[in-house]
């Protein structure tokens, strides 16, 4: 049996997000200028600081994306068709391949997951600047997308009996009135 990875749902919210970061961006026309860029990225001591084990060999290949409609990054390659050829959709595409390679192939990972975000929006501090990071982190915010690990409550066993009664006593009281709202609701004869 095949275990399929888990739904992407905010891959679409994230596209629409970045788009602010358009006017902190610049084209980068060739692959040569694709490469040399990345080898930048990569000799910032911040990011090599901050993703260890996703910068812990060179930086990925870059593919011209011909045949391609979408550029696309994993843990080896970036493909770039000539449309997207500017800093921003780079900078995604390099976190991409970081999370490729900080987390592996976790089947329970989304491509545009809370992960992939948060490297995105550290990648855009370290490479575009404060400015560009804090619109993303706006329009992220707007857009309700997840970029942040997501908290778990350890619960005491007194406070997992209190919500347990709490909820026994919400649903008692959803019957009840469920219970009055048809008593009303019968014809009368």
């Amino acid at each position: 049996m095949r275990t399929r990875r888990l739904r992407d749902s905010q891959r679409q919210k994230v596209y629409k997000a970045e788009n602010v970061l358009q006017p902190f961006s610049v084209r980068v026309e060739t692959v040569p200028e694709i490469e040399s860029y990345l080898k930048y990225i990569w000799s910032l001591k911040r990011v090599r600081d901050a993703f260890p084990a996703g910068t812990r060999y060179g930086p990925p290949r870059v593919g011209d994306g011909r045949r391609r409609r979408r550029a696309s990054g994993n843990a080896n390659t970036i493909n770039m068709p000539r449309w997207s050829r500017t800093q921003y959709i780079i900078v995604h595409e390099l976190a991409h391949s970081i999370q490729c390679r900080t987390y592996g192939r976790v089947l329970s990972m989304a491509w545009h997951g809370w992960q992939f975000c948060d490297i995105y929006l550290r990648l855009v501090l370290y490479v575009m600047g404060r400015e560009a990071h804090d619109a993303l982190k706006a329009s992220f915010k707007v857009a309700r997308i997840k970029y942040r690990q997501p908290r778990t409550r350890e619960w005491t066993p007194e406070q997992r009996q209190a919500a347990a009664l709490r909820l026994w006593a919400a649903r008692e009281e959803r019957k009840r009135k469920s219970a009055a709202v048809n008593t009303l609701l019968t014809p009368c004869e």
